[in-house]
């Protein structure tokens, strides 16, 4: 079975997949690879992955080779570049309300990109045209949202894992309160909000799969007959185990699989 290699891009954090046809890599080793027709640095960041394990959020590359002495000092001019122009960004920006999140020099030395939030409309011309000026190189200003900052800041979720916006989704899709609601989560702003202060990400992976399984059960409130002739209150519908938990006349509850229910009964979800 052929392997293949994931790369992270140096200047983003995007996750690529390639071969290395005669190299053996290790992780954290850089590599030069072709990805949409341009030539950029990437770091390996495992080895050995199966065709099977590409998702969508998979770029395909043309590995080139493993970078030489050059790319090396080449690299490293590069982040002496970063470090300065990340100074003196924070030093002429005066009074703009503008947060520096990260700078990108390209290895080429020909460009550099900062990246910034800020929470209105700002301009900057006067700003680009002094940086221009000072580091005597394109300057190139991108504004980013808060779930681009944590993307690029990185940093571990409450799963105990890295951001998967840092590691490997490539686009936000919408998160909303109601896919919270649907999987019977706290609605604790602490419990269910990532790194960025907005939504977790993660509470969309899985809400398909609850709302087709609470179709198949009956509502939270829902009064049910048992086959045994009983009637029931629905208290707590467990998508995941498919379990309800139902409350009798008594008031004592048990938990219970849809089977045991009258066969033509139940109020679907």
């Amino acid at each position: 079975m052929r392997l293949y290699t994931e790369f992270r891009l140096r200047e983003d954090h995007l996750r690529l997949l390639g071969h290395c046809d005669g190299e053996k890599p290790a992780a954290g080793d850089c590599y030069r690879v072709v990805v949409d027709g341009r030539e950029r640095f990437a770091e390996v960041a495992r080895t050995g992955v199966p065709l099977v394990e590409k998702t969508v959020h998979h770029l395909p590359c043309r590995v080139i080779g493993p970078i030489g002495a050059d790319d090396v000092a080449r690299m490293a001019e590069a982040a002496k570049l970063e470090r300065r122009a990340a100074r003196l960004f924070k030093e002429l920006k005066e009074e703009l309300p503008l947060k520096l999140v990260d700078v990108s020099a390209a290895v080429g030395g020909d460009s550099v990109t900062f990246f910034f939030t800020t929470p209105e409309k700002v301009d900057y011309r006067r700003l680009v045209a002094t940086l221009a000026r000072r580091l005597e190189i394109r300057i190139e200003m991108r504004q980013i949202g808060v779930r681009d900052e944590a993307r690029r800041l990185s940093g571990y979720a409450s799963c105990g894992r890295e951001l998967c916006c840092a590691n490997w989704l490539r686009t936000f899709d919408p998160v909303t309160i109601k896919m919270a609601k649907h999987q019977n989560l706290v609605l604790n702003p602490n419990r269910i909000s990532g790194l960025c202060g907005r939504l977790m990400c993660c509470l969309a992976y899985e809400y398909d799969y609850y709302l087709d399984a609470v179709k198949r059960l009956p509502r939270s409130g829902s009064r049910v007959t048992l086959a045994d002739g009983a009637e029931v209150v629905v208290r707590q519908v467990n998508a995941i185990k498919g379990t309800l938990v139902v409350e009798r006349a008594d008031g004592t509850r048990e938990e219970l699989t849809p089977d045991r229910l009258a066969v033509d009964d139940g109020e679907a979800g």
